[in-house]
């Protein structure tokens, strides 16, 4: 049996005061409850078609807010894909919104298998299962596992506290969502998986608390981000590998971050990095926890350094990436010749007024932007070639829900800050959560793109019967 109810939002460290309020619930999960699961009479099923959709017990108006949701597995036995040991739920967030969840069951203290009771993953409408990989019970974007606390959180915005082991999928999978992930307006799912809940009948209950955030760039809050312009990736692929390196050269004007993009669960016990100084000094790093992402080393001495990665088992497990900051941004958008189109999304209004986007245009590459909302606001997009909001290159104020700047062929190889703007005097909702869209086109036409066959200036006919 599963009952809901709605709760405050336990205080979080560190986040800003807007996500610190409290709200009076207009929406819930069905009253009277209707049976198992979440209230809804059905079971929480182990697909996306078979999900519980809680998308509509949440208010949606710009703040922080909870729901919880106690369960009951029951599975008999060790099983990735059996409904009975798998319950998802569905959430369709608003652009500008992150997910966090946190799963607890009461533990017995008999042994080992409390700690192992139950793993919690989250994913996309692809996902399967708990497993970040390609499987039958696979596609999720992280999960976690093993908490002598019976309790695990974990967060769309990259935080997660409780369990021992939190292992998200490689970057080289398509349905891979890498921390913090912006959801931007697309539906997601939590799984609750009983891992070996079924051992101690006790733990065969579970609780669940959804909490739905304002997020600008996928993290809590009016949140920024250091940016940086990429001079060195080596991500961690192959699937499996013992040792890669790769250099890059300073010029001593410019400093570079060394940092850890992906971490695996054994990080911890199997992955290190030597960096060698141009001077031939070597400085030595590794052992991150679980999850870790961050900056490990900062330079700016010019000359060569070299990068080693190294990994005992021969099975990978850690990215890195080198890059000059370019300043602190709501997020970075950019593409290339494979990827034409990125997006972005974020909340403004009357507490928060305005996000700054880095675009970085590829050389031989020119961009157009498209900025969309649902909410009866009036936003404005700004267009500037320097982070401090001068040299205005476009606006647009159309005071319709759909913003649009063409930046043109002469904007190109280099970064352009985007601003989103709420206009208070034009908007009855106090709140917008935005998408922002960057289309990237070549600004001069590839090879062969013009047909000149046979220096004619013209497409040769497909048969013999007309010229040239």
């Amino acid at each position: 049996m599963i009952a809901s109810v709605m709760v405050p939002l336990a205080d979080i460290s560190s986040e800003p005061p807007e996500m610190m309020e409290e709200r009076v619930a207009l929406e819930a999960p069905p009253v009277p409850c209707l049976g198992n699961d979440a209230c809804r009479g059905t079971d929480a099923g182990n697909t996306y078609a078979t999900s519980i959709d809680i998308t509509s017990d949440f208010d949606w108006t710009g703040v922080n807010e909870t729901n919880t949701y106690w369960g009951s597995m029951t599975a008999t036995g060790y099983s990735s894909t059996s409904d009975n040991n798998n319950d998802m739920f569905l959430i369709d967030a608003p652009a500008g919104y992150g997910v966090m969840a946190t799963i607890s069951w009461n533990g017995t203290g008999a042994g080992i298998y409390d700690t192992y009771g139950y793993r919690l993953a989250m994913g996309g409408s692809s996902m399967l299962g708990w497993g970040t990989g390609t499987y039958s019970y696979g596609y999720a974007w992280a999960y976690a596992y093993y908490s002598t606390g019976y309790e695990m959180m974990m967060s769309t915005s990259g935080e997660s506290s409780g369990a021992n082991y939190v292992n998200t999928a490689s970057p080289t999978y398509a349905h891979a969502n890498p921390f913090p992930s912006d959801l931007q307006g697309e539906p997601m799912m939590v799984l609750a998986n009983c891992y070996y809940c079924y051992y101690y009948a006790n733990n065969l209950e579970y609780q669940l608390d959804i909490t739905v955030f304002p997020a600008d760039g996928g993290l809590p809050g009016d949140a920024t981000q250091d940016i940086t312009s990429v001079i060195l990736d080596m991500p961690d692929e192959p699937f499996s590998w013992s040792y890669q390196t790769d250099t890059f050269t300073l010029d001593g004007t410019t400093s570079v971050n060394v940092d850890i993009t992906s971490c695996d669960s054994y990080c911890p016990s199997e992955s290190t990095m030597d960096i060698t100084r141009p001077d031939g000094t070597v400085d030595s790093t590794g052992y991150w926890s679980s999850g870790y992402t961050g900056t490990v080393a900062t330079y700016t001495d010019a000359g060569t350094y070299t990068i080693e990665k190294m990994d005992s088992w021969g099975d990978g497990g850690f990215g890195v990436s080198v890059g000059s900051v370019l300043g602190s941004f709501t997020g970075i958008l950019t593409g290339d010749a494979f990827n034409l189109v990125d997006k972005g999304s974020g909340m403004v209004g009357s507490t928060d007024s305005s996000d700054l986007w880095a675009l970085v245009i590829p050389e031989g590459y020119q961009s157009n932007v498209t900025l969309e909302w649902d909410q009866s606001a009036d936003l404005d997009l700004y267009a500037f070639s320097n982070a401090d909001e001068t040299g205005m290159l476009a606006y647009s104020w159309t005071s319709t829900p759909t913003e649009f700047i063409d930046l043109g062929g002469a904007v190109t190889n280099t970064t352009v800050y985007l601003k989103v703007d709420y206009y208070s005097w034009g908007s009855s909702s106090s709140w917008a959560g935005y998408l922002l869209t960057i289309q990237l086109t070549p600004s001069v036409a590839p090879p062969c793109f013009e047909q000149d066959d046979a220096g004619s200036g013209n497409d040769a006919a497909d048969d013999d019967t007309s010229d040239p």
